[in-house]
C-alpha cells in the first residue's frame, strides 16, 4: 500500500476553506475557516482576542455568512485584550451583519477595507 500525500491532503481538507484577513495595509488581523458537513461551521480569529465558532444549518441561504455572523457575535473582547484588535470587532460586526443577506461574508469584509486572501 502506497501513501499518497497528495490523496491524504486532499481527504483532509476537502469540506475545509481557511482565509487570511488582512487590513488595508496589508497586516494580517483575522482568519476565518470553514467545516462543511451536515451545518457549516466557521472558527472566527481576531489576532489578540479569542477565538469564536459559528454554524449555520439547513438550507436555502449563505450559509457561510450566517456562520461567520454567528461567530463575530460570540466575540467580547475582555479586561486585558489588546485594544487595538478589539477595534476590528465594531468593524467586522458591521461588515458581516451586511455580509448575512445582502452580500457574501468575504465581499462584505472587502467593501469594508479588508484583504481577503483564501489559504485552503
Amino acid at each position: 500500500m502506497t501513501n499518497d500525500i497528495y490523496e491524504d491532503h486532499t481527504k483532509a481538507f476537502s469540506n475545509v476553506n481557511a482565509y487570511v484577513i488582512c487590513d488595508p495595509a496589508g497586516q494580517r488581523v483575522a482568519t476565518v475557516a470553514f467545516k462543511r458537513g451536515q451545518a457549516v461551521t466557521c472558527y472566527l480569529h481576531i489576532f489578540g482576542l479569542t477565538m469564536a465558532k459559528g454554524r449555520a444549518g439547513g438550507g436555502g441561504y449563505d450559509r457561510h455568512s450566517a456562520a461567520a455572523w454567528e461567530a463575530i457575535n460570540k466575540i467580547k473582547p475582555a479586561n486585558g485584550s489588546d485594544p487595538e484588535c478589539a477595534k476590528l470587532v465594531p468593524v467586522f460586526k458591521k461588515a458581516l451583519e451586511e455580509g448575512n443577506g445582502s452580500s457574501h461574508w468575504d465581499i462584505a469584509l472587502q467593501k469594508h477595507g479588508f484583504k481577503v486572501y483564501q489559504a485552503v
